[in-house]
C-alpha cells in the first residue's frame, strides 16, 4: 500500500491533472488486512472463542483513524475545482 503512495507521488510529480489510479489500487490493497481481521473475528465468534471487547474497540478506533486519510482524499477530489486539484495551483506543465 505504501508503494502505491510512492507511485502516486512519482506519477503526479509534474502534472496538472492528477492520476488517481495508484490511490485507488492502494485503497484496494489496504482493505485486504482489514477483511482478514474481520474474518478472524467471525471465525472466533462462531467457534465459541470470544474476542475480548477491548480488541473490538481497538479495531474500530484504528479503522476510523485509518480511513480518515481516505475520506480526506475523496473529499478533496469531490469538493475542489479542477484547477486546484493539483496541489499548490502554481504548477506549470513541464516541457
Amino acid at each position: 500500500m505504501i508503494l502505491f503512495g510512492l507511485a502516486m507521488e512519482r506519477a503526479n510529480a509534474d502534472r496538472i491533472s492528477v492520476d488517481w489510479a495508484p490511490f485507488i489500487y492502494g485503497c484496494l490493497i489496504g482493505a485486504v488486512p482489514w477483511i482478514a481481521i474481520i474474518i478472524q473475528f467471525v471465525l472466533a465468534e462462531t467457534s465459541g472463542r470470544a474476542v475480548p471487547g477491548i480488541v473490538y474497540r481497538i479495531f474500530v478506533s484504528l479503522f476510523l483513524l485509518f480511513n480518515c486519510f481516505w475520506c480526506r482524499g475523496f473529499a478533496d477530489r469531490l469538493l475542489m475545482p479542477n484547477d486546484q486539484r493539483s496541489g499548490s495551483g502554481n504548477r506549470q506543465p513541464s516541457a
